[in-house]
């Protein structure tokens, strides 16, 4: 389960921005992120996530690839 915790990109991270209507968006090496949903979909897998107060979307493979865990949750 990933929902909770924080991740810092280690490699910048393309992520779909739907909400705000920017379509694909990068997010730099050195931010932390959080993720909101645990992945979902068919085949690659989808994950929800927390970015400078925006949701985004995101493959969870390149979450996994281009970022570490930092924290367990965003309150530890």
């Amino acid at each position: 389960m990933l929902t909770g915790k924080r991740f810092k990109v280690l490699d910048s991270i393309a992520a779909l921005d739907g909400a705000g209507g920017n379509g694909w968006v990068s997010i730099p090496a050195g931010t932390m992120i959080e993720v909101v949903s645990d992945p979902h979909g068919d085949g690659d897998l989808l994950i929800e996530l927390r970015w400078e107060g925006r949701l985004v979307t995101m493959f969870a493979k390149e979450l996994v690839r281009c970022a570490e865990i930092k924290y367990q949750s965003a309150h530890n």
